[in-house]
C-alpha cells in the first residue's frame, strides 16, 4: 500500500462536491463515529431528500452476495444524478484463511491456481477494472482495520477510495488533542466552549467512546442553555455514572484486586435494581475473558508489555495483530470472545493479567458457580453472597511485580 496522506471528512466532501467521485469507497477504521459522519456527508451531498429513497440501497455485507451488490450498483438513478449503494461489514474484507498462513508465497500460488469465475474478489476486481457505471457509487463500511495487502483493498486505494479512520490519539497537550480540537470546532457554531477539565471528565465518563462523546456534547449544548461555557459541573449533572459504567468498574476492580472499589461498585449496582444472578453472570464472563488473556500470554503470542503502552499503541501493536491471528481460536460467541470486545476492555484486562495465575482464575470460575447455586437457592441474602464473592476474587494470594 503506497504511503499517502489520508483524507479528512472535509477534504473528502470537498472532492465529492467538486464532482471528483470514486466509483467505490472503503470507509474503515477504529473510529466508527467518523465513518458514520463521512457516510452521512456523502449521502447528503449526492442524494436529494425527495428522491433519496429511490436511489439509496443499504445492504448487509454478511448476507449480500457480490452479485447482489453489483446488480444494485448497475441500476440507473431515478429522477436524480446519482445512485448510492452502501454495504456494511462485507465478507469481501475478511480475508481468507490462506492469506493468514506463515508461507504467504506458497499460499498465493495456490490461490491463483484455485481461482474460478465465481470467486467474489475476482468478480469485483473484473467489474472495477472494467466499466463501472458513471452515475453510481458503491460505499463499503467496515468497523476496524482491513488487510491492506488484499488485492481488493489495493485496487480501491489506487482509485483513492480507501479511507482509514484511525482512533483519535490523545495528546499530552489538550490544545493539540484531535478530539478536543474537533469538539471546539463543533461548539463554535453554537457560540459555546468547553473547559479542559470538562472535556477530560466527559472523555473519562464515556470510556473514550467517540460516538457517545459527541452525543453527550450535543445534549450539553441544550442542557447549558444560554451559558457560553460547558464546565465540569455541567458534565457531572448531565452525564451520570450509568449502570454499565458501574458494572465495568466492578469487573475492572477484580483485575485490579481492589476490594474497596469492587464493593462500592457492587452496592451501587444493587441499589439500581440489577438482578444478583445477572451480576454474577457478568463477573463470570469477566473471569472467562481473563482466562483467555492468560492463555494468550502463556502461548507467547503476547510478547509485548501492555502495562507500559498507551492505549493507541496497544491497539496498533497488540490488539489488531492478535485479532487477526487468534480471534478464530477463541469462543465463537462474540460476547465471550476476548478479541471481539471493545479494545479498551481488552486493554484493561491484558494490562493486569500478570497479577493472576491460571489455576487461580479457574478457581474463580468455581467460586462464581457456587455463588450462582447459592443465589438461586435463596438460602442466604444475595447481597452477602456477592460481597463475599467480590472479596474472594479481589484477595491477593501473593505479591506480583508491577
Amino acid at each position: 500500500m503506497k504511503n499517502k496522506q489520508q483524507p479528512t471528512i472535509s477534504s473528502l466532501i470537498k472532492e465529492v462536491k467538486s464532482g471528483k467521485i470514486s466509483p467505490v469507497y472503503l470507509l474503515c477504521g477504529e473510529e466508527y463515529f467518523l465513518i458514520e459522519r463521512a457516510l452521512k456527508s456523502i449521502l447528503d451531498t449526492l442524494l436529494q431528500p425527495e428522491t433519496r429513497d429511490f436511489n439509496l440501497s443499504l445492504l448487509d455485507g454478511i448476507t449480500a452476495t457480490i452479485q447482489d451488490i453489483l446488480s444494485a450498483v448497475e441500476v440507473y438513478p431515478i429522477m436524480a444524478d446519482w445512485r448510492v449503494v452502501v454495504v456494511s461489514e462485507s465478507v469481501l474484507f475478511q480475508g481468507s484463511p490462506k492469506t493468514q498462513s506463515a508461507n504467504l508465497e506458497s499460499d498465493f500460488l495456490d490461490e491463483v491456481e484455485d481461482l474460478d469465475s465465481n470467486d467474489p474478489t475476482e468478480l469485483f476486481l473484473d467489474w472495477l477494472t472494467g466499466n463501472p457505471p458513471q452515475n453510481s457509487t458503491l460505499i463499503f463500511t467496515v468497523k476496524g482495520s482491513v488487510n491492506t495487502r488484499e488485492p481488493i483493498v489495493k485496487a480501491i486505494d489506487r482509485i483513492d477510495g480507501y479511507i482509514n479512520f484511525e482512533k483519535l490519539k490523545e495528546s499530552s497537550s489538550i490544545q493539540q488533542d484531535p478530539l478536543y480540537q474537533s469538539t471546539s470546532k463543533q461548539l463554535v457554531q453554537f457560540d459555546k466552549q468547553i473547559t479542559p477539565g470538562a472535556f477530560k471528565l466527559l472523555r473519562t465518563r464515556v470510556n473514550n467512546d467517540t460516538h457517545r462523546f459527541f452525543e453527550e456534547i450535543n445534549k450539553a449544548v441544550s442542557f447549558v442553555g444560554d451559558k457560553t461555557q460547558i464546565d465540569e459541573q455541567d458534565i457531572r449533572n448531565l452525564v451520570s455514572t450509568t449502570s454499565s459504567d458501574t458494572i465495568f468498574d466492578l469487573t475492572d476492580s477484580i483485575g485490579s484486586r481492589n476490594v474497596k472499589q469492587g464493593l462500592s461498585s457492587l452496592h451501587h449496582i444493587l441499589a439500581n435494581g440489577e438482578a444478583p444472578v445477572k451480576i454474577n453472570a457478568l463477573i463470570t464472563r469477566q473471569i472467562r475473558l481473563m482466562i483467555q488473556a492468560k492463555l494468550i500470554q502463556r502461548s507467547n503470542t503476547l510478547n509485548l508489555d501492555a502495562r507500559r503502552m498507551s492505549y493507541q499503541d496497544f491497539i496498533n501493536r497488540i490488539f489488531q495483530p492478535l485479532s487477526k491471528k487468534m480471534s478464530g481460536d477463541l469462543p465463537k460467541a462474540a460476547t465471550i470472545n476476548l478479541l471481539k470486545q471493545n479494545p479498551y476492555v481488552v486493554y484493561k484486562i491484558i494490562q493486569k493479567i500478570i497479577r493472576f495465575e491460571e489455576e487461580e482464575l479457574i478457581g474463580f470460575l468455581e467460586k462464581t458457580l457456587e455463588a450462582d447455586i447459592q443465589l438461586k437457592s435463596n438460602s442466604v441474602p444475595a447481597e452477602y453472597i456477592l460481597e463475599q464473592l467480590v472479596c474472594d476474587l479481589c484477595r491477593s494470594p501473593r505479591i506480583h511485580a508491577v
